[in-house]
């Protein structure tokens, strides 16, 4: 995982950033493992993950949005996606 310390955060910032991330990003790797795409499909998850990835990659990171969006994944995979 990316260090937060440079990214322009101030330092309380980073403390609290990287738990989040932590979480989003065991979520997706768990998915990997888990290999079950649920009441979707694996295109739908893997155009969310590459989003996801994509915010996470910004500096500094858009983690409300990849929270969002890793909501909808779980979302879709429960076959809720309207909610």
């Amino acid at each position: 995982m990316k260090s937060w310390q440079h990214s322009g955060l101030p330092p309380d910032d980073v403390s609290a950033v990287e738990p989040r991330i932590r979480r989003i990003v065991d979520f997706w790797n768990e998915l990997d493992c888990s290999g079950e795409s649920g009441a979707t499909t694996w295109e739908v998850l893997e155009e969310l993950r590459l989003e996801v990835t994509e915010c996470l990659s910004r500096d500094p990171p858009d983690i409300d949005l990849a929270e969002s969006l890793t909501a909808r994944a779980m979302h879709s995979i429960a076959g809720a996606e309207n909610l």
